[in-house]
C-alpha cells in the first residue's frame, strides 16, 4: 500500500429476522502492515494497524402501528489524531514543532474526550484551538461530528544528543459517545431518561524525528 493510496472493500450483513430488540449488534474490522524500509536501513520493520468499530441497534416495531417497520439505528463512534512535525532532521538544542489535530470522523457526538503525550513528556504545549492543557494532558471536552482541534507541541532536542538518534514520539486520544435516548424504551420506571450504552473510542498517532549525523548539514 503506497502513501496515500487507498483500498475499499464492500462487506454486507443480514441483521437477523430472530434479533432482540433493544440489542446491539458490534462490529469490528482490523487491518494490519509491515513498514518498508530502505534497502540499507539496519532499523527492525515497526508493525502497524488500526481498526474500526460500529454498532447497530435494534428496535422492534410498534406493535400500535402496523406501517411502523422495524428500525435499524446505526452507531459509528470514531475519533482520529495525527501528529506531524515540522521537520525530519533536527540539530541538538533545536526546537521540534509539532502539531496535532484531533478529529471526530464518527456519526456520533463525542464527550470527555482527552489527549495525552506518551513518550517526549518533557515538550511543552504551546496552544491550544479547544480545551485546558493539563500537564502532558489535552482536556478537550465534548467533540461534534466533524469538527476538529488543532493543538501545538514543541520539544527541545537535547544539546547532548548523539548524531543518529531516533527521538520516538505517541500520542493518544480517548473519549466516549453522548449519551443518547434509547428509542426503543426512552424512560425508565421513574421517569429518567432511559440511554443507549455509552461506546468509547481512541486513537493513537506515532512520528520520529532525527538528530543529524555527522556531515549532515539542513535544507
Amino acid at each position: 500500500l503506497a502513501v496515500g493510496e487507498t483500498k475499499t472493500v464492500t462487506y454486507e450483513y443480514t441483521v437477523p429476522a430472530d434479533a432482540t430488540a433493544g440489542s446491539n449488534i458490534p462490529n469490528v474490522a482490523t487491518v494490519v502492515g509491515t513498514e518498508v524500509l530502505p534497502d540499507d536501513s539496519t532499523d527492525t520493520p515497526r508493525q502497524v494497524e488500526d481498526k474500526d468499530d460500529e454498532f447497530i441497534y435494534v428496535r422492534e416495531p410498534d406493535k400500535d402501528n402496523p406501517s411502523d417497520d422495524e428500525i435499524i439505528i446505526v452507531r459509528k463512534p470514531e475519533i482520529t489524531v495525527t501528529k506531524v512535525a515540522d521537520k525530519e532532521l533536527y540539530a541538538p538544542g533545536e526546537t521540534v514543532h509539532y502539531t496535532i489535530q484531533v478529529e471526530n470522523t464518527g456519526i456520533d457526538d463525542l464527550t470527555d474526550v482527552v489527549l495525552n503525550e506518551i513518550l517526549l513528556t518533557g515538550g511543552t504545549y504551546t496552544a491550544t484551538s479547544k480545551g485546558e492543557i493539563d500537564g502532558t494532558l489535552v482536556r478537550i471536552g465534548d467533540l461534534a461530528v466533524g469538527e476538529i482541534v488543532t493543538i501545538n507541541y514543541e520539544y527541545v532536542i537535547p544539546q547532548d544528543a548523539v548524531s543518529g538518534t531516533r527521538y520516538d514520539n505517541i500520542v493518544t486520544v480517548s473519549g466516549k459517545t453522548v449519551p443518547v435516548v434509547n428509542p426503543q424504551n426512552p424512560t425508565n420506571p421513574d421517569g429518567t431518561p432511559n440511554y443507549l450504552p455509552e461506546i468509547p473510542v481512541s486513537d493513537s498517532d506515532e512520528e520520529q524525528v532525527w538528530t543529524l549525523k555527522k556531515g549532515t548539514g539542513l535544507s
